[in-house]
């Protein structure tokens, strides 16, 4: 029983010892700035640009609706945004994305592509003719 008494503050000074070491690489992780947060700023500017064109986005919310882009977000009425840093990766999410639809037999939905971005809306010529970028059929 001494033995167990003696060794337990013994343990207590070796985890606290370890602990302190795990602080140290936390503060160094927690100093890199996380990408999403960055990227943000680039698909916040899309979006931005979108409703300067006199589109309607009321209760934007970042989320994941583009699962390839680098960040992406939705508007109230059936619009998503999505920002990729990657052009390939639009490229990639449009080839899953129709591939994802035909499996689940859904009808077809048009999107408009930029060069760093894709805006999926029900208004896809106004939006080329506004924005630029060029409609395809998902």
């Amino acid at each position: 029983m001494k033995k167990i008494l003696v060794a337990l503050p013994l343990i207590g000074a070796l985890m606290l010892a370890g602990c302190a070491g795990t602080d140290t690489k936390a503060t160094e992780v927690s100093e890199t700035p996380f990408p999403e947060i960055i990227d943000n700023g680039e698909l916040i500017a899309v979006k931005d640009r979108f409703v300067a064109e006199g589109f309607e986005c009321e209760s934007w919310s970042i989320g994941n609706p583009f699962q390839l882009a680098t960040a992406s977000g939705t508007c109230e009425k059936a619009v998503r945004i999505g920002y990729f840093e990657d052009p390939k990766d639009i490229d990639k999410q449009v080839e899953a994305s129709r591939n994802w639809a035909k499996e689940h037999k859904l009808e077809k939905s048009s999107w408009v592509v930029g060069d760093d971005w894709i805006i999926e809306t029900k208004e896809p010529k106004l939006v080329v003719k506004k924005l630029g970028g060029k409609v395809i059929t998902i």
